[in-house]
């Protein structure tokens, strides 16, 4: 029987916020003379690797002994997401419902589309402007920050840079690579038929981002 029914909500309520947790299918807590035990089963992207997963059981183990003295062992269990339900951002040049078409970079998008793949069902829930293009540096680490309690799965895009990368991996956000100009309902058809290639590196450096980013305010600056 689960000894502590308010220490099992609070354990739930903060490791199911944590980055990377998809879903917390059981808390069990026992107690031994004056320590207590927990053993919990964490939910995860079915793509992380056994390395990411070690360090992700790792993150919620210290997330449930802080602040707790008596909790003397953790058990983790992680086992694959099993939901139905992936969320997806794709960065989009206009806003055009599922007809909108992806923009060249996820940085220098001027717009993000939200999607929902709930089974075969599609629900383009929201649009999302680019408040960040004005910015000199790291706009790619913005957006993610900015859309970090959104709950996003997936992103597909067609460049993103070192940075941006580095930090959906740590968010444990799965990348995909997408090539031409499709449209989102197009892409989210190629996602489900297993047709789109997973990114394990960013398509260009740091430099290269800056690069860019400095010729495509050269440019602007030509032709106002």
């Amino acid at each position: 029987a689960n000894l502590d029914p308010d220490l099992q909500a609070e354990i739930g309520a903060k490791i199911s916020g944590m980055s990377g947790v998809r879903d917390v299918t059981r808390i069990r807590i026992r107690r031994a003379g004056p320590f207590r035990m927990v053993d919990c089963t964490i939910e995860t992207s079915p793509h992380l690797s056994l390395y990411k997963a070690h360090e992700l059981a790792d993150q919620v183990e210290e997330s449930i002994t802080a602040g707790h003295k008596d909790i003397d062992t953790v058990f983790v269990h992680v086992e694959p997401y099993r939901r139905e339900s992936v969320s997806m951002l794709i960065p989009v040049k206009t806003v055009n419902g599922l007809e909108s078409v992806i923009h060249e970079h996820f940085g220098r998008a001027p717009y993000f589309a939200f999607v929902r793949l709930d089974r075969d069902e599609v629900t383009l829930e929201d649009f999302f402007y680019n408040e960040f293009l004005d910015e000199k540096i790291h706009i790619g680490v913005k957006i993610i920050k900015a859309f970090s309690g959104a709950g996003v799965d997936v992103l597909f895009t067609k460049q993103i840079g070192e940075l941006a990368f580095s930090l959906l991996k740590e968010r444990f956000v799965d990348i995909y690579l997408v090539e031409g100009a499709p449209t989102v309902r197009e892409i989210v058809d190629a996602y489900r038929n297993n047709l789109l290639q997973k990114l394990h590196a960013p398509t260009h450096g740091l430099e290269e981002s800056e690069a860019g980013r400095i010729q495509e305010s050269a440019n602007t600056e030509e032709t106002v």
